[in-house]
């Protein structure tokens, strides 16, 4: 790892005396960041494999075309194997091989053919109609996973912010009117895109409005997106081309992720630590559907320029001590207004505490969810190209909303308790000067 690279995840380094507790050793914000990324893995992985699927299906569809115009070949089936096999090989799923193929020299090229198609038929199956209720039960898990490591750490912050809001009660007495503190080594965090707010406790303020929004409001209404999804599809069917239609006009009257979001909490540096909340994406072309199923996500964005200023900083160097002495302007506080700095370090955890407690409601829905999409799959009688074109984009809207429960979240989490850790930092030095 290069030196950038651990400057960039380390905390900025503070006073002597100030780390909170070597229970809650420095990093665990990062680390807790960290699983929204490996969640997105497994959501990157499954949208891969059904790009896969798509194109084994085109496959699929042009060898049973030529056999039925007695237009194959041994060379086009064997070209057509080896696009699968390319296909499969993307996203690291076995090759096909067909040892029946060379055991069948003599056999026509129409029925070497239609041994390969059944060859690929049975790997569309596994690809394309996997269980909707297992594969649900694994993105909630991969989910749920996260929200145990976080409850482990969370309250060891709790237990800290208790400890030092208990001193600064003990101590305020002997505080003067007004506590002058230099933000030297904790300027990264409090800072926005607009740079060191003049007003801390207003911009405390805000900030919290937004945490609280994205931990408790927001991860609540895409639980009921997810029931409401869950509702709709149960009513539905997918018997023939007319029902599964039908099903997709309730569905396009639901809204997507980005549409969930309330946009006065979005904003480019809007947030401490220099955080921008934007959507992944631009709205797409295609029906309200296709839409639905690739309008992306609300994510957390850090600034590479905030970043490399802390790198720098953190480094050294003539470049570092300017920057430091420049970002740090010194704020001045009442009593009154130190002890609601400890109060911020406790709201951080609250919001993070609720959305860890949302677990059991996001994990019922989840099942409600994948139980209606196997429901619906049943109920297709056969497998119309063009139903199956509609249930994958349900099912692709269904998986985004899912995904959409922990993006922005758990980034969220992570920068709340980061916030927590230091508005502690931030009220130690208030009132041991």
């Amino acid at each position: 790892m290069s030196l950038l690279r651990v400057a960039l995840e380390c905390d900025e380094p503070v006073e002597n005396g100030e780390t909170l507790d070597d229970s809650v050793p420095e990093g665990d914000d990062q680390a807790f960041a960290g699983m929204a990324e490996t969640v997105d893995e497994d959501f990157e992985h499954d949208a891969a494999m059904d790009v896969a699927a798509e194109a084994i299906y085109e496959y699929y569809d042009q060898l049973r075309g030529l056999i039925h115009s007695n237009a194959v070949t041994p060379a086009i089936t064997a070209l057509i194997i080896k696009g699968v096999n390319q296909q499969l090989g993307s996203v690291g799923l076995e090759a096909m091989s067909f040892p029946a193929l060379e055991s069948y020299c003599k056999a026509s090229a129409e029925e070497q053919a239609g041994i390969a198609l059944e060859g690929i038929g049975t790997t569309l199956k596994t690809l394309l109609f996997q269980d909707p209720v297992l594969n649900f039960k694994h993105f909630k898990d991969v989910i749920l996973d996260s929200f145990r490591s976080i409850e482990g750490k969370l309250a060891k912050y709790e237990n800290k912010t208790r400890q030092n809001k208990a001193e600064f009660e003990q101590k305020k007495g002997k505080l003067g009117p007004r506590i002058e503190i230099n933000l030297h080594g904790l300027w990264y965090f409090f800072r926005t895109g607009q740079g060191q707010p003049q007003n801390l406790g207003a911009a405390l303020s805000s900030d919290l409005a937004g945490s609280n929004y994205m931990l408790t409001k927001y991860p609540t209404d895409i639980i009921a997106a997810i029931e409401k999804l869950a509702a709709t599809l149960s009513s539905g069917s997918a018997k023939d081309k007319a029902a599964i239609d039908a099903l997709a006009r309730k569905v396009e009257a639901l809204k997507s992720p980005t549409e969930l979001f309330d946009s006065h909490f979005m904003g480019n540096g809007k947030y401490f630590n220099v955080t921008s909340v934007v959507a992944s994406r631009t709205p797409t072309q295609g029906s309200r559907l296709e839409q639905l199923g690739s309008s992306g996500f609300v994510q957390e964005k850090g600034s590479s320029g905030h970043g490399a200023l802390k790198a720098a900083t953190y480094m050294g160097g003539n470049l570092g001590a300017r920057a430091s002495v420049s970002l740090s302007k010194e704020i001045t506080l009442s009593v009154q207004q130190l002890g609601e700095v400890f109060d911020a370090a406790q709201a951080y955890c609250d919001n993070v505490k609720h959305f860890v407690e949302l677990e059991s409601k996001f994990s019922a829905a989840s099942a409600k969810l994948g139980d209606a999409l196997r429901k619906l799959s049943e109920s297709a009688q056969g497998r119309d190209r063009e139903v199956v074109a509609v249930g994958d984009r349900i099912e692709a809207y269904a998986k985004l909303l899912m995904r959409a429960f922990q993006r922005p979240a758990l980034q969220e989490a992570a920068r709340s308790l980061r916030g927590s850790k230091y508005c502690n930092y931030l009220g130690l030095r208030g009132f041991n000067g």
